[in-house]
C-alpha cells in the first residue's frame, strides 16, 4: 500500500511540474517526425506524368530569340527527387527538394522516379547515372532572363532499367571550355 501511495504521489509531481512548464528527469517530450523538404517543382500536372508526345518545345516562337553566343555552363545542381511513393505520402507535392542535402530523407520508389538537375548555362556533354546504370532524359525546361534570353535548363531524369537507389550523379561540361561541373545525391 505504501508503495503504491509513493508512485501516486511521484505521478502527480511529474504532472504539475509538467504543467507549470518544468522539466522532469527521465521524462523524454515526444520528438515531432521529421519531414523532407518539399520542392515546388513537379514533374506532371494533375497526377499525369509528361510524356515525350506532351512535352513542350524547346523554344516557342516568340517566346526566345537569338542574342548572341550560347553562355558558358557556370554550375549544375541536383535539385528534386521524384517519385510515386512520394506523392502517395506527401500529395500534392511529388518532389522531395535535396538542395541543401546529400541523401534524400524520403524512401523513394513506386511505379516512376525521376530526378530533376538544374544547369546554368550551355553544355557540350554530359553524363547521369543511378546507382551506375544510365539514365535518360525525357523532359527538359528551359531557364530565361528578364530578356527572354535561354540562360540555363531543368532537366527531368529516368532510370532505363527500373533502377530506384542508390548513388544518383550527374556531370556536364561547358560548351566552349569543356571545364566539367558535377553534383550528386544518394536516392533511398
Amino acid at each position: 500500500m505504501k508503495n503504491t501511495v509513493r508512485l501516486v504521489g511521484a505521478g502527480l509531481l511529474v504532472v504539475g511540474q509538467l504543467a507549470c512548464g518544468g522539466e522532469v528527469e527521465g521524462v523524454e517530450e515526444a520528438q515531432p517526425e521529421s519531414q523532407p523538404a518539399m520542392s515546388e517543382l513537379h514533374v506532371s500536372k494533375n497526377g499525369m506524368r509528361v510524356t515525350p508526345e506532351t512535352k513542350a518545345p524547346e523554344a516557342q516562337p516568340g517566346r526566345v530569340h537569338q542574342l548572341g553566343p550560347a553562355p558558358n555552363l557556370t554550375s549544375v545542381q541536383v535539385i528534386a527527387v521524384c517519385s510515386e511513393a512520394f506523392y502517395n505520402t506527401y500529395a500534392p507535392y511529388d518532389c522531395e527538394d535535396v538542395t541543401a542535402v546529400s541523401t534524400t530523407g524520403f524512401n523513394h520508389g513506386g511505379a516512376w522516379m525521376v530526378t530533376i538537375t538544374k544547369e546554368m548555362g550551355y553544355r557540350a556533354w554530359h553524363t547521369s547515372t543511378l546507382g551506375g546504370y544510365a539514365m535518360s532524359e525525357y523532359y527538359n525546361d528551359p531557364i530565361l532572363n528578364i530578356y527572354n534570353e535561354m540562360i540555363g535548363w531543368y532537366r527531368y531524369w529516368e532510370t532505363t532499367n527500373g533502377q530506384q537507389s542508390g548513388l544518383f550523379k550527374y556531370t556536364a561540361a561547358s560548351i566552349n571550355t569543356y571545364t566539367q561541373y558535377s553534383d550528386q545525391v544518394t536516392v533511398q
